[in-house]
């Protein structure tokens, strides 16, 4: 997490300590309505023109050409690019958000043009309450070994501090490497004590990152 990042959440706190929580949809809903958050997408390619586009071709935003869902005209010039620009993505209605069975909340939007500091305030209404302390775990998505022994003392450690109240952990939300164990740690602890407080984990990740299974998921709730 960056310094303006940190500086955004500073100043987008409110001055009191806690507060009726608000549900996560209307805050959605609301934003929307008034277009304080737009989606973003990968233009490189839209789903009204891959007719004669091989099936298997990967754009560099990370997914399959076919996945996308982009409808606009597409930028063709920077279809065979090699590195992922800004210029790739283009602003669209935000329509990918909700509440998971399990409870988690989500939303795929931009973060551009202060639309971070719009989740945050949104994040800490729908809470209740304000975070004391911001933990970021980041790093280690894909090869990341522990031993059992430490395994177990990081997923307890990490257990305790998400059980704490107004603490916030902010991970990639991915289910591999740290952000798993965090996972883990969190259920765990969930399941095996009786808090009042219920942990503030969020995950934050581009779209591309996620398991096609995982955006089928969302886009259908």
């Amino acid at each position: 997490m960056t310094s303006n990042d940190i500086n955004a959440i500073n100043n987008v706190l409110p001055a009191g300590k806690s507060g009726n929580r608000v549900q996560w949809i209307e805050l959605v809903k609301e934003q929307v309505k008034n277009e304080g958050l737009m989606g973003m997408t990968c233009a490189a390619y839209s789903s009204k023109r891959i007719d004669n586009i091989v099936e298997k071709t990967q754009c560099v935003c990370g997914r399959h050409v076919r996945e996308h869902s982009y409808t606009g005209t597409p930028k063709t010039e920077l279809a065979n690019a090699e590195q992922w620009v800004d210029e790739h993505a283009d602003l669209v209605p935000v329509t990918v958000f909700g509440q998971l069975t399990n409870g988690a909340q989500f939303i795929r939007c931009s973060t551009e043009n202060n639309a971070f500091q719009k989740l945050i305030s949104m994040i800490v209404k729908n809470v209740g309450s304000e975070p004391r302390l911001i933990v970021s775990c980041y790093g280690g998505a894909e090869y990341f070994t522990m031993k059992d022994s430490l395994e177990r003392e990081f997923m307890n450690g990490i257990g305790q501090v998400a059980a704490t109240k107004n603490v916030w952990i902010l991970t990639t939300g991915l289910n591999s490497g740290v952000s798993m164990l965090i996972g883990q740690g969190v259920h765990r602890r969930k399941a095996l004590h009786d808090n009042t407080w219920d942990p503030v984990v969020i995950g934050m990740s581009s779209w591309g990152s996620i398991a096609e299974c995982t955006r089928v998921i969302l886009k259908e709730q």
